[in-house]
């Protein structure tokens, strides 16, 4: 019938261009909840100390995923754990990372996508 699913997920705003957001598969299952990681990174990205995250499920044996934040800050004032609780408040408890990464930058390809092959976790 003239379309195939591909997996992406976008939105189109109102002067009606389309933007991809994210991939289907990305979505995180934790504990049988669904997290979409594009809403973790966004809530992130207001942060002023953080210039760039991503948010991954990694495996979990008891959650089946866990989410984990990856982040770039933009100085050395970054305090984590302010962040966290910051993100508590305004996220549900299942959404908030379990575990934060801070790292030089994030792997990306020539397109900007991330590059989650060489994604170091460790």
């Amino acid at each position: 019938g003239g379309s195939f699913a591909t997996g992406d997920i976008g939105y189109i705003d109102h002067a009606g261009y389309l933007y991809v957001v994210g991939r289907r598969d990305h979505i995180i299952n934790t504990g049988g909840e669904k997290v979409d990681p594009w809403e973790v990174e966004a809530l992130l990205m207001e942060h002023p100390d953080i210039t760039d995250c991503v948010v991954i499920g990694v495996p979990d044996p008891d959650w089946v995923e866990r989410v984990v934040a990856v982040l770039v800050p933009s100085n050395a004032n970054l305090d984590v754990g302010a962040l966290v609780e910051s993100v508590r408040r305004r996220m549900a408890n299942y959404q908030v990372p379990k575990r934060w990464i801070v790292v030089d930058e994030i792997p990306r390809n020539r397109l900007g996508k991330v590059d989650r092959l060489r994604l170091a976790l460790d």
